[in-house]
């Protein structure tokens, strides 16, 4: 099946049915199926089978449209992270080939003075701009002149549709090719592990230009009405729940505490929710705790990457319930092996790991990614025997539930001794000031790396370093509890919420050479007591 094979399904079975909901905006699934085959109509007129097409924009409804229609067209849909730089937007086009770029008029301002150095794009669409003339076409032009494909073009649903950039949180991002297959499986095992079902509409939070676009798939296969935020705010989030009776949704857990801070958060009737996802961190049980006593059980999490089309497992409501019912340390789970999927902890030789010891995840199954673009390098060090190695320690109890203890990469190694950077950060977050929080290892004469906290304080409170770290010394071993604790306005995070722990390295390593010889400019910080090793 081909990911043009689900919005034809649901344009038969349920035609006049809204697909997706933006503002006034409503299409429905037999009007954005039309949509989408025009759309591959009009770039058939562009470019050839093959090519590949970029999309830059928010959560717009030509943004769903393309998903469907590029690989309709036969064509390689490229996702480009709207926060990224105008330079890397290019430079990832250049490295891929872009032929056809579809931006919103938003960014087309911004794109416009490098796109000479992407040397194979020949056309720009405009989204959302009217009448325009010259090189950059309108969009909504092209599509309404255009002859509708009749149906997808045939192809193997073990061709890439889409392109997805990684979201490079401890390096520089990298290709990931998503095929049809991977697209239908990972929906088909969310639809197992969720149970979408009749009457249900879905809130888009999360951005389109990630592999959290699946979810498209996902909800439109059972009918579901997806209703788009352009971009996350938790006022907006109260409002169109509410006005809407919106029954699923996701949030990262840093928005479900904007959304828990928010001052009109009792103004607003949230109990048409039945699912609330969230992901890309652990949950705070605080913030757990509080979303459950609002709005019961409704918590779900799990654990992917976009290697991996989305979520390999899930924690589901009934799990939540266990977990802050008495078994607090479930929170700290990312769940067990979703439906049709498998998961493992392995060692170096690729031999499962015994229960309770740490070792690398990896994740088998149709959803995963068919490789890195144009770097078989990279791809070949990624897929062993058809196992996808996620770069994530972990470890699995006797009923298969996974815990992540850190990524490959942000492991702190202090006096030879394994730090695991999201213990702390679990410690960390039960300090009633503190809002976020992140451990990363700085560069140590003596230990080779310290253990650094980054924190930002709560909306109205200050945090007093000296006395997280004694909170710390109470809970965590000498060699684990942090040495130094940064007090920052907000944490860097991608468009999904995830904490881009390499900036925060390159930035504090900085930063701590020049505090040893004084106070660091614009940062608190917090010298511990001798590290007890």
């Amino acid at each position: 099946m081909l990911i043009g094979d689900v919005l034809a399904l649901a344009s038969a079975n349920w035609p006049d049915r809204p697909a997706i909901i933006a503002g006034n905006t409503r299409r429905t699934f037999a009007e954005l199926h039309a949509g989408a085959l025009r759309l591959a109509g009009a770039l058939s007129r562009l470019a050839v089978t093959g090519d590949r097409v970029a999309i830059l924009a928010r959560n717009v409804p030509a943004y769903v449209e393309a998903l469907y229609g590029v690989p309709s067209a036969g064509m390689l849909l490229t996702l480009l992270n709207y926060r990224l730089h105008p330079k890397e937007w290019v430079a990832i086009m250049d490295v891929v080939g872009a032929r056809v770029l579809l931006v919103d008029h938003e960014f087309e301002d911004a794109v416009r003075p490098f796109l000479g150095g992407a040397a194979a794009l020949e056309h720009v669409l405009v989204i959302g701009n009217g009448e325009t003339e010259g090189p950059q076409s309108s969009y909504e032009q092209a599509v309404a002149a255009a002859d509708a494909l009749s149906a997808p073009i045939a192809g193997s649903d073990d061709e890439p549709a889409w392109l997805v950039y990684t979201s490079g949180t401890t390096g520089f991002p990298k290709g990931a090719m998503i095929t049809h297959r991977g697209i239908i499986a990972a929906a088909r095992a969310m639809m197992l592990a969720t149970h979408p079902r009749e009457g249900d509409r879905y809130l888009m939070t999360f951005p389109l230009c990630h592999v959290s676009a699946f979810q498209v798939a996902t909800h439109h296969a059972c009918g579901v009405s997806i209703e788009l935020m352009p971009s996350f705010d938790a006022g907006a989030f109260l409002r169109t729940v509410a006005e809407h009776r919106i029954t699923l949704t996701s949030l990262a857990p840093t928005m479900a505490a904007f959304v828990l801070a928010h001052p009109e958060l009792d103004r607003h009737d949230l109990s048409s929710l039945r699912r609330v996802g969230y992901g890309g961190m652990t949950m705070p049980v605080t913030t757990a705790g509080a979303l459950v006593d609002r709005l019961g059980p409704v918590l779900v999490t799990g654990f992917g990457q976009t290697e991996s089309t989305g979520w390999a497992t899930v924690l589901t409501p009934q799990d939540h319930v266990r977990a802050l019912a008495g078994e607090e340390h479930l929170l700290q789970s990312c769940g067990r092996a979703l439906p049709l999927t498998a998961v493992r902890v392995v060692d170096e030789t690729m031999r499962d790991t015994p229960i309770g010891e740490p070792g690398e995840l990896v994740i088998g199954g149709d959803l995963t990614f068919s490789g890195y673009w144009n770097d078989p390098e990279a791809t070949s060090a990624a897929i062993t025997d058809g196992w996808l190695h996620t770069g994530d320690i972990a470890t699995m109890d006797e009923e298969g539930f996974v815990f992540l203890r850190d990524r490959k990469k942000d492991m702190i190694v202090s006096g030879g001794q394994n730090v695991y950077s999201a213990q702390v950060e679990q410690v960390l977050h039960r300090h009633p000031a503190v809002l976020e929080a992140a451990v990363i290892g700085l560069p140590d004469a003596v230990w080779g790396e310290t253990v650094a906290a980054v924190v930002a304080p709560r909306p109205g409170m200050t945090i007093d370093t000296t006395e997280l770290i004694a909170m710390c010394s109470g809970e965590l071993a000498g060699y684990k509890r942090p040495r130094l604790v940064f007090v920052v306005d907000a944490l860097p995070r991608n468009v999904t919420g995830k904490v881009l722990k390499r900036e925060l390295r390159a930035r504090f390593s900085v930063e701590n050479d020049t505090a040893k010889g004084g106070h660091a400019e614009g940062v608190t910080q917090s010298a511990g007591a001798s590290p007890g090793r």
